[in-house]
């Protein structure tokens, strides 16, 4: 028996595809506003203010949104609760949303190909 945690389990080329596919399903857009459980105006008014990006291909198309969007709504709804601005908000979506570059992913693997292969410990 191991002491140590295999991080191969983990990462690794396959974990990379994994999460890409993860990545898409938790983005695709399927929600709306009363799937929510916030008010349109609320929503709408974190929209105008730059908090969430709401998309939609057209004006008479209903409003779409992920499973993220919903965690990020909700993440919002608390932290206005506990009485934090709209500005400190927008950091906190900065900071926590914030895209990764696949060139910094790509970087990692250079730098560290035991991460991409398998490891033959198993």
């Amino acid at each position: 028996m191991k002491d140590h945690i295999q991080l191969d389990h983990f990462f690794g080329i396959s974990s990379l595809q994994k999460a890409v596919e993860m990545h898409a399903h938790i983005n695709q857009p399927f929600l709306i506003i009363k799937d929510l459980g916030l008010t349109q105006r609320t929503v709408m008014n974190w929209d105008n203010s730059g908090l969430v990006g709401i998309k939609r291909d057209s004006k008479e198309e209903w409003r779409r949104f992920s499973l993220m969007d919903y965690i990020w709504l909700h993440v919002i709804q608390e932290l206005r609760n506990i009485g934090v601005s709209l500005s400190i908000v927008a950091q906190v979506k900065e900071t926590l949303l914030a895209p990764i570059s696949i060139h910094w992913i790509i970087e990692v693997f250079k730098l560290h190909p035991s991460i991409s292969s398998p490891s033959s410990d198993r």
